[in-house]
């Protein structure tokens, strides 16, 4: 079920552009756009702001997950439903000045 085997190119090409941004609410903008499952992403820029932002899809889970091996077909796994990236974990310039991240 890794989410990785459901990107788009849209997903993969931010990750190109990372060497362009200039401050931490560009790198903000920019790494929401990207697919690849699993990634903490702790930032900086030279002003002192910090962020943090989970990368990736992430399933969205409706319903308690059973317990267990699942099993579903392909298209099962095709129509899974991922949270926004407002959804997940993310940070932007917190007033306390730093993040605290583990990979």
């Amino acid at each position: 079920k890794w989410t990785g085997f459901n990107l788009n190119v849209d997903e993969i090409h931010p990750m190109f552009d990372l060497y362009t941004v200039n401050n931490v609410s560009e790198m903000d903008t920019l790494i929401s756009q990207i697919g690849v499952p699993s990634w903490n992403f702790v930032f900086a820029d030279n002003k002192g702001d910090v962020g943090y932002r989970l990368l990736g899809k992430v399933n969205k889970h409706e319903e308690k997950i059973p317990f267990g091996i699942q099993t579903q077909t392909i298209s099962e796994l095709v129509q899974e439903s991922y949270l926004s990236s407002d959804e997940k974990p993310h940070v932007l310039k917190p007033k306390r000045q730093y993040v605290y991240s583990a990979n």
